[in-house]
């Protein structure tokens, strides 16, 4: 049997959301472009109010300006939901959202707190403050926070990382029902970092991220039942989850599922071949080599051939 076919890596990043801002006490719609704002410092300059009358000179409030008024005047008088509201809103704007987030923060909205952190996390230069914030919030039960300071304390240098404390955070954070951290703590417990390594834990967690609708967590899932399932049962219950997690784009579950067609038939199917080609394109850079390589294969002069 050709050696990738029993290569089951574990292949994952934990942490899934880095990088988005969590949702506003009130109803501020957290905006996609959060997920790639770029790092930068706040200006000492004030945030500007919009006043409604000059606005009104140049042509008429629109309602999404007259909400963003409104907001800024409650911050301006010292609401902290106001100021993180607003922050949410216009995120992309990296230097305002920093100035209404510092200002959140200062009047004591612990989620204030956790949006500034996750803004800050984009500095390397912040990363000592943005461990210290988040690490208040989770003290005191945030579920992003306690996420996001499982990601940042496992992106620190191998040296000098603590895996016991961020797979501890990505635990309560699981704990407190946050999906993503669940997928997190799941690979450390698999692996055994930061904590006694256990495949029926990490089953657990992977289970609980993929009942809510994360499918990181149902390849987890179908990795672990394909691996280490107890039964013949078990084992189709993985590669069911590993297709469901295929199907919503999971490139490790493409991957894993395409290992498992391909083991199961001796050969590279054309249905593993569109698997292995999926997963390719979703990024496992492995999977974009083995339909090469088994193409080569084919071609080779087999030992026991006659030369010509």
């Amino acid at each position: 049997m050709p050696k990738w076919l029993i290569w089951l890596p574990i292949w994952g990043t934990v942490g899934c959301a880095a990088g988005t801002p969590s949702s506003a006490p009130l109803s501020a719609v957290n905006p996609a472009a959060a997920v790639n704002a770029s790092p930068a410092s706040a200006s000492t300059a004030p945030a500007k109010a919009l006043s409604p009358a000059t606005a009104a000179q140049s042509n008429p409030l629109t309602p999404t300006r007259k909400r963003d008024a409104l907001l800024q005047r409650s911050c301006d008088l010292g609401s902290a939901l106001g100021c993180n509201d607003l922050a949410v809103l216009v995120w992309s704007d990296t230097n305002r959202a920093l100035l209404l987030l510092e200002r959140a923060c200062e009047l004591g909205l612990q989620r204030g707190c956790t949006n500034l952190a996750l803004m800050l996390a984009h500095d390397p230069s912040q990363h000592e403050r943005t461990v210290r914030l988040l690490d208040e919030a989770c003290s005191n039960s945030d579920p992003v926070a306690c996420a996001k300071l499982g990601d940042a304390l496992y992106g620190e240098p191998e040296a000098s990382r603590s895996l016991s404390k961020a797979e501890a955070s990505y635990e309560k954070a699981c704990q407190l029902e946050e999906p993503d951290a669940c997928v997190g703590a799941g690979w450390l417990q698999l692996r055994g970092e930061g904590t006694d390594k256990s495949s029926e834990r990490a089953e657990q967690s992977f289970k609980f991220a993929c009942d809510h609708q994360n499918f990181s967590g149902g390849a987890g899932l179908g990795y672990v039942l394909v691996g280490w399932g107890n039964s013949a049962s078990e084992t189709e219950q993985g590669a069911h989850w590993l297709r469901v997690a295929c199907e919503h784009d999971s490139g490790f579950g493409c991957f894993m599922l395409a290992n498992r067609v391909a083991a199961q038939h001796q050969r590279v199917t054309p249905e593993a071949r569109e698997l292995f080609a999926k997963a390719c394109r979703l990024g496992v850079k492995p999977a974009c080599t083995v339909g090469t390589a088994v193409d080569e294969s084919a071609r080779a002069p087999q030992n026991d051939e006659p030369s010509e």
